[in-house]
């Protein structure tokens, strides 16, 4: 309760409409590159009532309220390399407090496995329907 939860990619907020009207005491914030997906998700907000849900266009990584997060979930695309997994992971660096939780949804994990032990601390995995589930905590 009182939680701050950022996610990155957004999409069409299916994730951060959830959230927000499921625990409506949680203030979450959506970002994502595009205005289209964006717009939907604002709509979305207003048309569901969700005071604690906002949104913002965001193509370059850079997040609100750095270090203000206890939580940020992400869902980056696999099907490409890891240049937005990377800045997604440097993004949610930012914008966790530390001990914030960055979770990760991915058919890839292995990168994600390689690279957050360096940074990261209690970074672990779950095979969730065929997806992998990646958590780590911020130092």
């Amino acid at each position: 309760e009182g939680a701050r939860v950022l996610e990155l990619g957004c999409g069409s907020g299916c994730v951060s409409l959830g959230l927000a009207a499921r625990h409506p005491s949680v203030e979450v914030h959506a970002i994502d590159s595009s205005a289209r997906a964006v717009d939907c998700l604002k709509r979305a907000a207003v048309h569901n009532e969700l005071p604690n849900l906002t949104v913002a266009l965001e193509a370059d990584g850079r997040v609100p309220d750095p270090g203000g997060y206890d939580l940020v979930l992400a869902n980056p695309p696999y099907y490409a390399d890891f240049r937005i997994a990377e800045m997604f992971v440097e993004s949610a660096r930012i914008a966790l407090a530390p001990g914030g939780t960055l979770l990760i949804v991915t058919k890839q994990p292995s990168w994600y496995l390689e690279h957050l032990p360096d940074t990261w601390s209690n970074v672990a995995q779950e095979l969730v329907k065929g997806y992998h589930l990646i958590e780590a905590v911020r130092t």
